[in-house]
């Protein structure tokens, strides 16, 4: 009897475990493996700690094929409200070259290539004046259909960051969006403006995904092992913690379940002598 009822226990175990899986496959549409692990931190909003619902070092996201999703930028979000991982507008990893790991980073704007050296943001059109300007030449521009010289930002983010670009470092980028890590203190530019993709646009073309939802901690045992614990320590000291007590809570809980099942039993054996 004890046999058949771990049994049973086990059999719905990995019938919820299949299930969820098998609905996160559906969710993503995007091939195997459907989910990117995360080794920095350029969208931590704490220095040193992870929290639920950011985008931290050590978690797994789930990421969705780009061409289910609708994307929506910073700018976007800022318009509607709409807002992913603790910001505004979505995250997306997007291929940097030949023989580099992807990027996870926000979408902050589209700029649209106009092919006369100036560029257009669709999204400014709805986003308050006073938190963005362009210069060119010390003359303000102020169409958001005809950009050029440099374009700045204002209090993006939870920080606040002043983030700018000269936009004759695009010259020769099709149109896309500027991109850039949401933690204030290691991610100050936009991503074109540096080494991460400068002077290039994330075109459709290059958007290998778009971030789901996160697993936490999920990826700490393949970065302890690939990079060390001090690695993880100096990053996101309070994973390791958080990981047994969410473990432990599985495991009373999976222990509850099989008590309750046992339960259930000697009821019927009582009910039925």
């Amino acid at each position: 009897m004890e046999t058949k009822k771990m049994l049973v226990a086990v059999i719905a175990f990995l019938a919820v475990v299949g299930g969820g899986v098998l609905s996160v496959a559906v969710y993503s549409g995007a091939p195997w493996p459907f989910f990117s692990t995360v080794d920095s931190e350029s969208m931590q909003h704490e220095e040193h700690e992870s929290a639920l619902g950011i985008i931290d070092t050590a978690d797994m996201v789930v990421i969705r094929d780009p061409g289910l999703v609708d994307i929506k930028c910073y700018v976007d979000g800022y318009n509607t409200g709409y807002r992913t991982f603790g910001e505004y507008g979505d995250v997306i990893i997007y291929y940097r070259g030949e023989g580099q790991n992807p990027v996870i980073h926000r979408a902050i704007i589209w700029l649209e290539n106009n092919g006369d050296g100036t560029w257009s943001a669709p999204s400014l059109a709805d986003y308050p004046s006073d938190l963005w300007s362009c210069v060119d030449g010390g003359v303000a521009v102020t169409d958001h259909t005809r950009l050029s010289g440099t374009f700045t930002m204002y209090s993006v983010g939870y920080a606040g960051k002043t983030v700018g670009i000269d936009l004759s470092m695009l010259t020769g980028s099709p149109s896309g969006y500027l991109t850039m890590g949401d933690n204030a203190t290691t991610n100050n530019y936009f991503d074109q403006a540096v080494s991460i993709s400068q002077g290039r646009l994330v075109s459709e073309d290059r958007i290998k995904a778009v971030a789901g939802f996160e697993i936490p901690w999920a990826a700490w045992l393949k970065l302890y092992l690939s990079k060390g614990y001090g690695y993880l320590e100096e990053r996101v000291s309070n994973t390791l913690p958080c990981i047994v007590i969410s473990a432990t809570t599985f495991i009373l809980l999976f222990a509850a379940a099989f008590i309750l099942i046992d339960y259930i039993g000697l009821r019927r054996e009582d009910e039925n002598p």
